[in-house]
This record gives C-alpha cells, structure tokens and sequence, in this order.
C-alpha cells in the first residue's frame, strides 16, 4: 500500500508558539483514505515543528511495509533525511533519529 503524507510546520517567532500538520492519504481499493493530525507547543522553533509533523505522519502509518511519500515544503527536512545534512542540535537530532528508526522499521 502507498501512502502520501503532506506535511507542515511553524511557529509565531522563532523560538514561539509553533504548531505542526500531516495530512494522511492512502488509497485503499479504489476509495481514499485520510486522517488528519495536528499538534504544537507553546515553545518551539520552526524547525522542529517541521520535523515534529513527519515524525508524527509517519508514526500514524501502523501496517507494516507501506511506500511512504513525504511532501514537505522544509528544506531542512529534505537536507537531514536526503542529503545527509549534521544536526547540532541535541533535541532535532533525536527526532531525526527517530524518524530514521521508524522509517527502516517499515
């Protein structure tokens, strides 16, 4: 099964208010499947709530050995887990981590 997920994040200042998005589709025999989640955090950066929102989609996703899309509109997102960018920030980089556990898990 394929599933999409589009996925945003961002905060009020930076650090601030932040709140991240991961929009969910499959589809499932011809019919669409969505799910929708959202979440924030009174302290935050923009860069983890857009690395927040992948992590969450992808943890959404329960059946194992589903194809994955991420959509995103973060470069830092892409840089990490494309390109092999260095994260110094300890917090980032335990969700990176994550995120690249639950991925080879699938």
């Amino acid at each position: 099964m394929n599933v999409d997920i589009y996925t945003d994040g961002a905060c009020s200042g930076n650090p601030g208010p932040g709140g991240w998005s991961a929009i969910l589709q499959a589809n499932v025999s011809g019919e669409l499947h969505e799910k929708e989640l959202f979440g924030g955090k009174d302290e935050t950066t923009n860069n983890e709530m857009e690395l927040l929102a992948v992590e969450k989609g992808i943890e959404a996703v329960k059946k194992p050995g589903c194809h994955i899309t991420v959509f995103t509109d973060s470069q830092l997102v892409v840089g990490y887990m494309r390109s092999g960018w260095r994260c110094k920030v300890s917090h980032l980089r335990e969700i990176i981590g994550r995120i690249s556990a639950r991925v080879s898990l699938m």
